[in-house]
């Protein structure tokens, strides 16, 4: 019930008009590339025949799995050097996600920013690629894409990717 996919269909179905069911599906793969994702969308949308479809974008999904996986082992354990022990607290783990940013001199910044618009940009046109390919198959079929693109939430005073939101 609190997943983002059954909180959109309580409040398609609660502004529905009578008679109209709506119903809503959560596809998402943990892990999964934006190229995995056009290969699951052709596979699927003859069978379920969407109306829409929405792609939920984080700016790590432009990783591959072996890099994402690398870069999350390391994060993780600069964390729990940082966090005394890895506390459950989500607001130590953010003020410590912050302070180790800064203190690290943008690392975590520089490399996201690295793959879009830096020397691993080719990861990003793999993935525009991959966008373009989502938006034709929808287009054919007379099917809404919409990207989400959710912030990274952290910097709150000056967030560094509004130009890579643009560019996605």
């Amino acid at each position: 019930e609190g997943t983002l996919p059954a909180q959109i269909g309580s409040v398609l179905q609660e502004r529905a008009p009578p008679g109209i069911q709506y119903q809503v599906f959560n596809a998402g793969v943990p892990s999964y590339t934006t190229l995995q994702e056009l290969a699951q969308l052709e596979h699927f949308s003859p069978v379920v025949r969407p109306h829409v479809v929405v792609v939920a974008y984080m700016l790590n999904d432009v990783m591959s799995e072996k890099e994402a996986q690398a870069e999350l082992e390391g994060l993780f354990f600069d964390r729990m050097s940082m966090s005394g022990e890895g506390t459950s607290s989500a607001l130590v783990n953010l003020l410590s996600d912050r302070l180790r940013n800064r203190l690290q001199g943008g690392r975590m910044n520089d490399m996201y920013r690295s793959y879009y618009t830096g020397d691993r940009r080719e990861e990003w046109e793999r993935t525009a690629r991959a966008f373009a390919g989502m938006a034709e198959h929808c287009k054919e079929r007379d099917i809404h894409l919409v990207v989400a693109v959710y912030p990274f939430l952290h910097e709150f005073d000056t967030y560094p990717y509004h130009d890579v939101h643009d560019m996605i």
